[in-house]
């Protein structure tokens, strides 16, 4: 049985509303939210599962707020006059596992441990994977296993910017960030990848000025 709990906004500018999502199978939850109070959504998605956030009570492509996948930390802007808001998530079914959603007045970044998908050699000691600006093609390629613990895209210019960046294993990609918005002066965030030896994080497309920074473990 999937459990779920919700907080109550809190007054203010720092308020914030937070969804409970424990989940084992595939599903889709209506949560009525109060028009105007709300900016960012953020998924602390710490689940094997898909995430989508919809305006509205219908999963309908043109009204995706955003997505996020399994083992993710991504918030995303949205126009805040909604009333509800659908939250849909999709994969293989299994063990109960926790996804936290916030609506907040403000951008805020959240920090979290989440479940390393794989081992990686002990006695590896954390160090910059990546510091440099975006531009489409191979941002990161593995000679070895490597565990990215936190990689953020962060956005220079006071307009929105935009980025597609997928994990290639072998010649098949796999989306990560699908056409990401970033709003201006603000940034995106992704964790807990590995790259085995030969795959890679490649960048199909972009727009704007951003840079791009890579935290974790490996050659």
């Amino acid at each position: 049985m999937k459990q779920y709990a919700v907080d109550k906004p809190l007054p203010g500018p720092d308020a914030f509303m937070r969804i409970l999502l424990d989940v084992r199978d595939a599903g889709k939850r209506t949560e009525e939210v109060p028009p105007g109070m709300y900016r960012f959504v953020t998924i602390f998605n710490n689940s094997r599962m898909d995430f989508t956030v919809y305006r509205g009570n219908v999963a309908d492509s043109l009204q995706i707020i955003g997505s996020c996948p399994a083992y993710t930390l991504i918030t995303f802007p949205f126009d805040g006059h909604v009333s509800n808001l659908l939250i849909e998530w999709i994969g293989p079914s299994g063990t109960t596992e926790r996804c936290i959603v916030f609506l907040a007045a403000e951008n805020f970044s959240l920090v979290g441990q989440f479940r390393h998908p794989q081992a990686i050699t002990a006695g590896v000691e954390e160090r910059v994977l990546v510091s440099r600006q975006a531009s489409v093609g191979n941002l990161l390629q593995a000679a070895s296993r490597i565990l990215i613990n936190a990689m953020f895209f962060i956005n220079n210019d006071g307009t929105e910017a935009r980025i597609t960046l997928a994990h290639h294993i072998g010649a098949t990609p796999h989306l990560l960030l699908p056409n990401i918005s970033i709003p201006g002066n603000n940034a995106g965030s992704l964790s807990q990848v590995v790259l085995d030896a030969g795959q890679s994080l490649n960048i199909s497309a972009f727009t704007g000025n951003i840079t791009i920074l890579g935290y974790g473990r490996g050659v």
